[in-house]
């Protein structure tokens, strides 16, 4: 990976490596996923981030699936989107490196290793803005998850 390419495409055995790199650099991850896996979200985007920040706009059906975080890990806030609608988006930004990350995989380890996805890592600054404001839009009209939903 060349850091000076402000448009890179990954293939599905690059885009690990590279991401872990941007996380572990960022002070707040804002990201869009659909579909996640715990224990991957958790050694993905948790684990060694201690102080750290980690917005999270989950699909309605996927709400409570990073609930059990909340207690050692102070910096997530998770939201959920609107119930009538599907939140599919799989986009992770870097809010402080200005970088975009914009994936076809879900918050999965198998998405990630075994399917055939890729991403794009974006560091074009028109990208970062409109991504963020999005997501900061979309923040504000989104429904906090702050504990399990009865159900």
């Amino acid at each position: 990976m060349t850091p000076k390419e402000p448009v890179q495409l990954l293939d599905a055995k690059d885009v690990l490596p590279a991401l872990a790199e941007d996380i572990h650099q960022e002070p707040h991850i804002k990201l869009w996923c659909y579909t996640v896996e715990p224990n991957f979200f958790e050694r993905t985007f948790l684990r060694g981030r201690d102080g750290m920040r980690t917005s999270v706009i989950l699909d309605y059906r996927q709400r409570a699936r990073l609930n059990q975080f909340f207690n050692t890990h102070p910096g997530l806030e998770i939201r959920h989107w609107q119930r009538n609608r599907t939140q599919h988006d799989k986009t992770i930004i870097c809010a402080y490196t200005r970088v975009v990350w914009i994936t076809t995989s879900n918050l999965h380890r198998g998405s990630f290793m075994l399917a055939n996805n890729r991403a794009l890592r974006i560091t074009v600054d028109s990208v970062f803005t409109k991504c963020l404001t999005q997501f900061n839009d979309q923040w504000k009209i989104s429904e906090l998850v702050e504990e399990a939903p009865h159900q």
